[in-house]
């Protein structure tokens, strides 16, 4: 124990000497008048009375000094700054010089406790027998316990959850084995997480030291959620489903993967806003998600695309059978359509592990593919595709024609075919079709549904369109001049770009300058819903009918629109698309739909010209029921510009013999 030095019994005076000398004593100290005034003190924030910083029997002893002029021994009274005792002697010329001390025993205990209440964490202590001998009050709150109530009692009668479950193992452990035991464990009662951290006290105890960690997983969680779920249907994210199936495919698990892609669900978007698009995407995702089990890995990995690994083994059939499971989930009606007639389609692409490949990225990449193909094969209808080796060659030829797509446009790769449309009375060429081709420096020919639709998303079908034209209106200036030809020519033109003002404009300007005659450029469009129904195409087309284009409707009975268009649709010309040709001596009941349409089409004064005619017997039918134009593989195939001049010459020749 800690004694300072006793009173000196040697008489003080009071002055300047006496303070220096007071200053440097090294002990705590206080100078008072007569009447406990403070007068000096060289302990930091001490002023006032001295009296009533005393308790009954110090101050006694104080006064005694005062009265007696005699020194005081060391008297035991709770002072501010944790001091513990005073002694006092008299001082000449003021009153007394009060010293004040710590008993060391005391003061740690109490600044123990201090410290143990300050503390922002969680803390109790426990005997050898696992009775509570201390909880400082954040410990209480945090336990939703009285501190008062629970000293004595044992840590397993207040907490008897504990005993069954992980917490006693490391409580004994710690206690038992007298080892440091930090854990974190979830306590049910109080729906609580805790980090707990025990030390063995030298008296057989524990200290527990314990903070509640919810606002940290709260946050925890929240990062993680972030980090791998999708924010719209709550699924795993992208990088999340990949992690996983890299988890499965490192431990050899066998799953089946399927790719499902809402087919032109960005018209959706269009249509109805993308508050209802993601309505949808919500809806979907909590359907397929009902349906699966527990063990699926379900996530959304685009837009409208969603990834599904069925953590099974499946044949060929089942993976069917469970993909069109899933389309069902697609074809039913969502509340968020306020037009119940809209209905969805999905496209379904399916790998298997590990069959098909082996690891997470090829299965993606593979699954990927198929479903591609289920888009190109079956456009927007519903579809599943099995993943083949031979569809990876397909995608591989797919992504180049893509890359080198836009500059080919630009570098002249791209050149122009004529396929001639034939007179059925007479065999003359009564007008040529011009077609575009792709020569492709490692792929070599590419047809045109290869990279049409590619044009089409990179925004270059206008440029596309007016350079085919530039060069066909270019070789057929030179036809007239050479070979005498006044038959029409006809190019193909996208629907998006026919209600363009540009489009119109340089159309015009493009027959200005070749000086082609009214009615000699044919203008086709594939017949589309998007095409007949919109009122903007439609006045578009009259403008251009009016500055002296035909127009033609291509595929004519393929476009599933109403057929109430013709009535005032400004149109000259529709082309019968040759699946109905090929019903010929095939089909009874297509040959009376083939027979209706040119029917139909002389009735209304259009000129109607049948597609794809390849034998003497769909020609000779043809002829019978009225079509009087027709263009096909029996005549010609589509030829180069060098070829077709060869071609009008012979025409000619023959007409000038006679033959």
């Amino acid at each position: 124990m800690y004694y300072a030095a006793k009173p000196s019994c040697i008489k003080l005076t009071w002055g300047v000497s006496l303070i220096n000398r007071l200053k440097s004593s090294g002990q705590n100290l206080a100078v008072i008048d007569r009447s406990g005034k403070i007068i000096f003190s060289n302990i930091h924030g001490l002023a006032g009375n001295i009296f009533e910083m005393l308790d009954s029997e110090a101050k006694e002893e104080v006064v005694s000094v005062l009265r007696e002029n005699s020194p005081t021994g060391r008297i035991a009274s709770r002072l501010v700054e944790g001091f513990t005792e005073v002694a006092a002697e008299p001082l000449e010329g003021a009153g007394a010089v009060v010293y004040f001390h710590r008993d060391s025993a005391v003061f740690q205990a109490e600044s123990r406790h201090t410290l143990l209440e300050q503390m922002s964490e969680g803390f109790f202590s426990l005997d050898a027998d696992y009775r509570f001998t201390y909880i400082n009050e954040k410990g209480a709150r945090e336990l939703d316990l009285a501190s008062a109530t629970i000293s004595g009692k044992k840590l397993w009668d207040v907490f008897p959850a504990l005993a069954e479950s992980d917490y006693a193992r490391y409580y004994i452990r710690a206690l038992e084995q007298r080892l440091q035991v930090t854990f974190e464990e979830y306590y049910p009662p109080l729906s609580a997480w805790f980090q707990v951290n025990l030390y063995p006290q030298l008296d057989g105890g524990l200290s527990a030291f314990f903070y509640n960690l919810n606002a940290a997983k709260r946050t925890e969680r929240r990062l993680w959620e972030s980090e791998h779920l999708d924010s719209l249907t709550n699924l795993l994210n992208r990088k999340a489903t990949y992690d996983h199936l890299q988890t499965l495919t490192a431990a050899d698990v066998p799953f089946s993967l399927f790719h499902l892609n809402i087919n032109k669900f960005q018209l959706i978007n269009d249509v109805y806003g993308y508050e209802t698009g993601d309505k949808i995407i919500t809806e979907l995702a909590a359907r397929l998600n009902s349906i699966l089990p527990d063990s699926y890995v379900f996530g959304r990995f685009g837009g409208d695309e969603f990834v599904i690994a069925a953590v099974e083994s499946m044949d060929d059939d089942k993976m069917t059978d469970y993909a069109s499971q899933l389309l069902e989930q697609v074809d039913q009606p969502f509340a968020s359509f306020k037009d119940d007639s809209i209905e969805l389609r999905a496209s379904i692409g399916v790998a298997k592990f590990p069959r098909d490949k082996q690891t997470a990225g090829e299965m993606l990449k593979a699954a990927d593919t198929a479903m591609y193909q289920a888009k190109k094969i079956h456009g927007d209808g519903p579809a599943i595709v099995m993943f083949q080796e031979s569809l990876q060659q397909d995608m591989q030829r797919r992504m180049m024609i893509d890359r080198d797509l836009a500059a080919a446009i630009h570098n002249g790769s791209f050149f122009t075919v004529y396929h001639p449309q034939i007179c059925t009375d007479t065999g003359s060429i009564i007008g040529v079709e011009v077609l575009s081709r792709w020569n492709h420096p490692k792929l070599g020919l590419i047809p045109p549904p290869e990279f049409i639709s590619t044009i089409e998303s990179l925004g270059k079908s206008l440029f596309f369109t007016l350079a085919v034209m530039k060069a066909g209106l270019n070789d057929y200036s030179k036809w007239v001049e050479q070979s005498d030809y006044n038959g029409r020519i006809s190019f193909n033109v996208p629907p998006s770009i026919i209600d363009s003002s540009r489009f119109f404009k340089e159309v015009c300007r493009l027959k200005d300058i070749y000086q082609i005659a009214d009615g000699i450029i044919e203008l086709e469009l594939t017949e589309t819903a998007n095409v007949t129904s919109s009122s903007e195409k439609r006045n578009a087309l009259a403008a251009l009918r009016d500055a002296g284009f035909r127009i033609s409707i291509d595929d004519f009975g393929t476009g599933f629109s109403s057929l109430d268009y013709l009535i005032d649709f400004p149109i000259d010309e529709i082309k019968i698309d040759k699946t109905f040709v090929e019903q010929i001596n095939a089909n009874k009941k297509g040959c009376v739909i083939l027979q209706k349409m040119i029917e139909l089409g002389n009735h209304l004064n259009l000129q109607v010209i049948a597609e794809g005619v390849e034998n003497e017997d769909e020609l000779r039918y043809l002829k019978l029921a009225g079509c009087r134009s027709v263009q096909g593989f029996l005549f010609d195939r589509p030829m180069p510009n060098d070829r077709f001049v060869l071609r009008l010459k012979k025409v000619r020749a023959q007409k000038n013999t006679g033959i």
